[in-house]
């Protein structure tokens, strides 16, 4: 591909237009949505793919692999298509990609908003290698991640808050679904971080294809690591929100016994009185036998108790209202 020489871009299979830029060798990109069997027959008589690759195209839920067919190299990659739904479902677009020397094709079964703007610059941008072709469809793909990246790291900040001022039942429902997306998400962007990796090798062995700057494979690597390593530490921050909340239910448990126990003292000096006088001593009952004997023994032994035990209650009180400070980050 020349350095002043603009990418053909197709979205539909036409045969006729696809064989006459193999014939000028003129390097093309064919993306196909949802396309039937039949295209996909008609695009492997077209362009010479392997059987194999075909089949994978026809049965999508495929780990991230890189497979190579002699002539042809078959990819299948992942992306995200649209993280600012109010759906907290993870929308991961997988797609295939089959490179060839003559051209790279793409197939896929979601709509792809990022493939729109990706066209323009192929269409306005001459391109000076066929490789950093499949290069900006990587990176396409892999930069579309960060966005997620950064909705999860907001979602986990302010579930963090909540917790602190406030821990609830369903903050725990929050952080274990947040683990599973992340656990799920983990698994994907593994294989597509070792398929980034040897992809600078492999694709250079492709005949036909015209070499590119290893660098640009090299940084998809790169931004493959700090997502790969953004998610572990996600997961990381989820463990510590899981630790706060059981340390702020176990401190407002602890808290609500307190009171109990405060109550249950304070009433266990004035059950001991009131029972002690409802005993029929002898000595009590030749005792007291005025209205200010009762006042004296029985309401003033109640009163005193109560006077003992408000300086107890006061200074537990304030010991417990004082929430142990959390550093921030």
């Amino acid at each position: 591909m020349g350095a002043d020489v603009f990418l053909p871009v197709l979205d539909t299979l036409d045969s006729d237009r696809i064989a006459e830029l193999r014939r000028r060798d003129e390097f093309f990109w064919l993306d196909l949505e949802s396309p039937t069997r039949e295209e996909l027959e008609d695009l492997a008589a077209c362009m010479g793919l392997h059987e194999l690759a075909i089949e994978d195209a026809e049965n999508f839920d495929q780990r991230p692999k890189l497979d190579e067919y002699g002539d042809h190299a078959a990819l299948v990659y992942y992306g995200v298509a649209d993280v600012g739904g109010r759906s907290r479902s993870l929308e991961l677009l997988e797609v295939h990609v089959f490179v060839h020397g003559d051209g790279v094709v793409t197939v896929r079964r979601a709509p792809w908003p990022d493939s729109v703007a990706l066209r323009e610059t192929f269409q306005r941008v001459p391109l000076g290698s066929e490789q950093l072709v499949v290069y900006r469809i990587l990176d396409t793909l892999t930069d579309s991640f960060f966005p997620l990246v950064e909705r999860i790291d907001a979602e986990i900040e302010q579930l963090e808050q909540a917790v602190v001022a406030d821990p609830q039942p369903e903050h725990i429902q929050h952080v274990m679904r947040l683990k599973r997306d992340l656990a799920s998400l983990r698994r994907t962007v593994g294989p597509m971080r070792d398929v980034a990796g040897v992809a600078v090798t492999r694709l250079a062995e492709i005949p036909g294809l015209a070499n590119g700057p290893r660098d640009y494979f090299r940084d998809v690597y790169d931004h493959m690591l700090r997502i790969e390593r953004a998610f572990d530490s996600s997961r990381v921050l989820l463990s510590d929100v899981l630790s706060v909340h059981s340390a702020r239910v176990a401190h407002h448990q602890g808290k609500s016994t307190e009171r109990l126990t405060l109550v249950s003292t304070i009433f266990l000096p004035l059950s001991f009185v009131v029972g002690f006088f409802g005993q029929n001593f002898q000595w009590m009952v030749d005792a007291v036998k005025t209205r200010n004997d009762f006042l004296v023994f029985g309401i003033g032994g109640m009163v005193a108790s109560v006077l003992i035990l408000i300086p107890l209650i006061g200074r537990s009180a304030l010991r417990g209202d004082r929430l142990p400070a959390i550093p921030d980050r």
